[in-house]
């Protein structure tokens, strides 16, 4: 009994990553074009040029996510609650925006036949040009970076890979031409203010938790009526 209890108090936080697909399905609810639809694109959008080899770490987003939620689990469980929980409060704002202002992005139309643009073509398919500010990709990435920047870890060969393979990402969104950079302004935004909220609401949670010990209350004064 002792050792499952172990085991679970091990792996159940694993269990936490699963929020991710289950909030995901708003995103289909949206993924349309039922709504009024907008453009942010700008004069800097249309100099930004297409370029096909940057869907290779777009769609290596889904992994790399993965990765770097496990690791976090793994190294730093406190950051791994930050960080996943900061992004469950940020699909949740992003799907209000997506319902209140539906956003657009112009894709290019010949985009040729070989394997790269094949594969561009597919993503084209399966995503449709719609849900587009904030960039979910952007938040995705930019959040994993954040947390492991705040995180304990000391690993500079792994940190460094997230810090680069996760800017690679938010920079493949506006050169594979899925997002405006007016979604990746958004999607950092966001980031910023729900991860500083919920880091110093654990923060606070930690302090209250700390104060509540044995040790603590002996040293605390009574107060009385």
């Amino acid at each position: 009994m002792c050792k499952f209890r172990n085991y679970a108090s091990y792996y159940f936080p694993f269990l936490f990553i699963l929020t991710i697909p289950l909030l995901s399905f708003l995103y289909s609810l949206t993924d349309n074009s039922e709504h009024p639809v907008h453009s942010l694109i700008t004069l800097f959008d249309y100099n930004i040029p297409y370029l096909k080899i940057f869907i290779l770490p777009y769609i290596a987003w889904y992994p790399y996510l993965l990765f770097s939620y496990i690791f976090l689990c793994i190294s730093d469980r406190i950051a791994y609650y930050v960080t996943l929980t900061s992004y469950n409060f940020c699909l949740i704002v992003s799907n209000i925006i997506f319902f209140c202002y539906q956003t657009t992005v112009p894709r290019p139309i010949n985009i040729g036949n070989d394997w790269l643009s094949r594969l561009v073509s597919w993503v084209y398919q399966h995503d449709l040009p719609f849900d587009c500010f904030p960039s979910i990709h952007v938040i995705g990435c930019y959040l994993v970076m954040k947390g492991v920047f705040h995180s304990q870890i000391k690993q500079r060969i792994t940190r460094l890979f997230i810090y680069l393979f996760g800017a690679t990402i938010i920079v493949s969104t506006v050169f594979v031409k899925q997002h405006v950079i007016f979604d990746v302004i958004g999607g950092i935004l966001i980031v910023e203010v729900i991860f500083l909220i919920t880091l110093m609401t654990y923060r606070r949670i930690g302090t209250r938790k700390k104060q509540m010990t044995p040790e603590s209350k002996e040293n605390k004064p009574m107060i009385l009526d």
